[in-house]
């Protein structure tokens, strides 16, 4: 799998929750352990 194109799904996903209700908080720690789990392989 190309890590860059899995980065970029992500990142669109997660732009997408934080307009819903479950709130920009948890949102924001997801995104962080993802993008430390994509980054740090």
């Amino acid at each position: 799998m190309d890590i860059s194109r899995v980065s970029l799904y992500i990142f669109s996903l997660m732009r997408s929750i934080p307009e819903s209700p479950l709130g920009n908080k948890h949102t924001l720690k997801k995104q962080d352990w993802l993008v430390t789990l994509i980054y740090e392989g």
